[in-house]
């Protein structure tokens, strides 16, 4: 049995269908069903369901997936570890949320020398999971990691409430859209300086990433706790988006982005306490690099200190 095999295999069970696993290895549709027909013929047992709907894994191939990632972690595991005794170095793979890719971990890269070969983008509740499938070395997220997983809190952002001025029918912008004037139904939002309390967005269209994200989490938590009843919204794609929106006076953006199209941006708190998402970085203990892994969560925690503040 051949990695390529496994590789493919793979490849399917994640894109599919053939024709899409066959463009992300870069070879062709033919070669890919013929390997998958000779593993499914060595191993004697059918791996995949073939429906108008795309490939679905069988029993079996369910069952198999995880020994066919595992052998190819393996295999990669051993060229890196022996590669890193020569030159004494290793490369690691991140991943993280575009987000956290953006403000994060890319400014991070450009200016420490840290042993790290790429950054994958992928949303806030699935990059604990590339570690622990063995896709990545080390996670960067913004929701808790998973206990099996080893920890280390890396950063902590306040969450910020920006485009409040275009609500005060204050600034040159102030006549833009109908909840530009006289503030929202709770009244105007006074001037606080550089922070706004949470009860005073109670009645505001709040412009907030969807589900699944830590800071609609923190927020909705913090609701709850001061009997607040929040216009949270179906939620927006990305903090881009809802900044987007507030400068257009859709709303009032609640990110942990800077701000941008000039709006003004306030720090959100509660009882006079800031509200705040943390980082987390997490991978798997028994990593043949987990020393390399932990100092360079070390030197990003470092990194992060007081530049988010």
């Amino acid at each position: 049995m051949e990695l390529r095999v496994l590789e493919y295999f793979v490849a399917v069970s994640e894109h599919q269908t053939v024709s899409a696993a066959a463009e992300s290895l870069f070879v062709t549709q033919p070669a890919v069903s013929r390997q998958i027909t000779s593993l499914e013929k060595e191993l004697g047992t059918a791996l995949f369901s073939r429906t108008p709907a795309g490939m679905r894994l069988t029993p079996a191939g369910a069952r198999f997936l995880p020994i066919a990632q595992d052998i190819l972690w393996r295999s990669r595991t051993g060229t890196a570890v022996m590669r890193g005794l020569s030159d004494e170095s290793v490369d690691l793979v991140i991943a993280c949320p575009p987000t956290v890719l953006r403000y994060v971990v890319a400014p991070f890269l450009a200016e420490r020398r840290v042993p790290v070969r790429d950054i994958r983008e992928h949303p806030p509740e699935q990059v604990y999971r590339e570690v622990q499938d063995r896709r990545a070395d080390v996670a960067i997220g913004t929701l808790a990691p998973p206990a099996s997983l080893e920890r280390h809190r890396v950063l902590e952002i306040p969450l910020k409430a920006q485009g409040l001025d275009l609500f005060q029918g204050q600034g040159a912008r102030a006549e833009q859209g109908p909840l530009a004037r006289g503030g929202g139904p709770s009244g105007p939002v006074p001037r606080l300086g550089e922070s706004v309390e949470l009860s005073h967005l109670k009645g505001l269209p709040l412009l907030v990433s969807r589900g699944g994200s830590a800071l609609r989490q923190t927020l909705s938590e913090a609701s709850e706790q001061g009997g607040l009843a929040l216009d949270l919204g179906d939620g927006v794609s990305s903090g881009t988006v809802a900044q987007a929106l507030a400068a257009g006076g859709r709303g009032v953006a609640v990110v942990v982005e800077p701000p941008d199209f000039g709006l003004d941006s306030r720090r959100i708190t509660r009882s006079g306490q800031p509200l705040m998402v943390r980082d987390w970085a997490a991978w798997d203990p028994a990593h043949y690099a987990a020393a390399e892994i932990r100092s360079l969560v070390g030197d990003l925690e470092e990194w992060c200190r007081g530049r988010f503040d």
